[in-house]
């Protein structure tokens, strides 16, 4: 929001909260016909005009923002100025002061109908910015595919390391596939069977694959993942299976853990389900709109 249109706002708001002047001097004039026990007529208590609390809680936080120090200053050195005029007995001459005050037009409902509709958009506007830059998303509420939950984890033994190493993964890694998991069922031996259509990002060429793997970290049907993976003679197998594995969203984003550095590009952090009471990485998840290609060029440099 710019300065010019904060002066604008603060300036209505200020002339349709100022004082009804006729209104006070109406209660002054009826104090000085009042008596006090003597018969004496009454002084008039010496009091600074000000605005309701409301109208000023506004104006102030409007003046924190614009320059309206100068602005309060006046209002101050006004009312000051008024009421040694009210202990001098120059009533009339206050009193004209105010008249003049409300003889100024005020803004018409319609102008300020506008501004106020104008700085509405402008905070929407702002909110939507905020929301767009989030710092921190829930995975339930990220674009993913519908997908039944799996409640059987896998007991077996997991292969590779149990501490994540991005370079390390990579030099070991065969092939990165874009993984789309077609069926998930158990092994009846601790792992489960994942029947995956496979894009191999280097090639482009697509396989149909059956990945066994006890992995914790289930991964679901008709959902998407960005899978590094080893080939040898007993098929193919995960590279890292003690972690959550890449995952794709609808939208094109990704889902990982902090150990892909070369994914983490303008991340947010990723409130991620805990999958069991000794895990490990579901408070280190991320998301971004990194580029897999640059993984991929990572894992070429590393292999040459």
């Amino acid at each position: 929001m710019t300065e010019k249109r904060l002066k604008e706002i603060y300036k209505v708001h200020a002339e349709n909260t100022a004082p009804d002047m006729d209104a006070l001097w109406e209660k002054i004039e009826s104090g000085l016909e009042e008596k006090n026990e003597s018969g004496v007529t009454s002084k008039p208590i010496r009091r600074k005009i000000s605005m309701t609390k409301t109208a000023a809680l506004t104006a102030a936080c409007i003046a924190a923002l614009i320059i309206v120090p100068v602005a309060v200053r006046n209002l101050d050195i006004s009312n000051e100025e008024m009421t040694a005029s009210m202990d001098n007995g120059n009533y009339a001459e206050v009193q004209a002061d105010g008249a003049a005050n409300d003889a100024v037009p005020k803004h018409n409902s319609a102008e300020e109908d506008t501004i106020a509709a104008d700085f509405a958009a402008e905070e929407a506007e702002a909110i939507t910015d905020k929301i767009n830059n989030a710092q921190t998303v829930y995975y339930e509420k990220l674009s993913l595919a519908q997908a039944e939950p799996i409640y059987e984890i896998p007991d077996g033994k997991t292969g590779g390391d149990d501490f994540f190493v991005e370079d390390s993964v990579l030099i070991e890694t065969d092939m990165i596939v874009n993984a789309y998991i077609d069926r998930v069922y158990s092994s009846g031996s601790g792992a489960m069977c994942y029947e995956i259509i496979a894009d191999d990002l280097e090639t482009g060429e697509t396989e149909n694959i059956l990945l066994v793997s006890a992995t914790p970290y289930v991964m679901l049907e008709n959902r998407s993942y960005v899978l590094p993976l080893k080939n040898s003679e007993d098929g193919y197998s995960l590279v890292f299976e003690n972690a959550p594995q890449i995952e794709r969203t609808l939208d094109g984003g990704l889902i990982f853990h902090n150990g892909w550095q070369t994914l983490d590009v303008d991340s947010a952090d990723v409130i991620y389900p805990q999958g069991k009471v000794d895990d490990f990485f579901y408070d280190r998840m991320k998301f971004s709109y990194a580029d897999v290609n640059d993984l991929v060029a990572k894992w070429h440099k590393l292999k040459d």
